[in-house]
């Protein structure tokens, strides 16, 4: 059943705030396809990639939900990726999910736009006007357009295809600090 909004907030998605609503932000963020989001996953602040514990760097400072009327109805969890150098070279959207009950609203532009801006203001507008400062990897591929013309009106443009298995291929776009701070005027 469809819901409208009454009185949307912008919540800073602390440790706090994750742990007081992990259920139900787990439960928001398995509306990404092939995505079994657990509240160990809204929690963790590191992941294993090829065998290494890598740390979500940030993931409390750069992580915001959306809540109406003190419920949760969207999240995004982003967190900083560092170069080979071990200097912070981008910001990594891993989740941006709404409650599907929530959705035609615009709340995906919405928080996309939020945190985009809550990055810029934090400093990621890369050196070079061809700087990657944002990156992410969806399961938005040629299918699902409507998602992929959402990160496109942001300023991101495909880098490269993932071939996840069992016929899942995610698409990782990139972005330039720049060209999101245009796209933000």
């Amino acid at each position: 059943m469809r819901k409208t909004p009454r009185s949307i907030e912008v919540k800073p998605l602390t440790r706090e705030y994750a742990l007081h609503n992990a259920e139900r932000l787990a439960s928001i963020a398995s509306e990404i396809p092939h995505a079994a989001w657990t509240r160990e996953m809204i929690m963790a602040e590191e992941v294993t990639v090829d065998s290494k514990k890598v740390p979500l760097l940030g993931k409390w400072a750069h992580s915001v939900a959306l809540q109406d009327q003190d419920t949760p109805i969207a999240l995004a969890i982003g967190y900083e990726v560092l170069g080979k150098d071990g200097v912070e070279r981008a910001i990594h959207l891993g989740a941006l999910a709404c409650d599907r009950a929530y959705k035609g609203h615009g709340l995906g532009e919405q928080l996309l736009g939020t945190f985009l801006r809550g990055a810029l203001h934090r400093g990621y507008i890369a050196l070079g006007p061809e700087e990657v400062a944002f990156s992410l990897q969806t399961g938005a591929s040629l299918a699902n357009m409507p998602v992929r013309r959402l990160y496109e009106k942001y300023g991101f443009t495909v880098d490269h295809e993932v071939d996840k298995g069992e016929g899942v291929t995610n698409v990782v776009m990139v972005a330039a600090g720049e060209r999101v701070a245009r796209a933000l005027e």
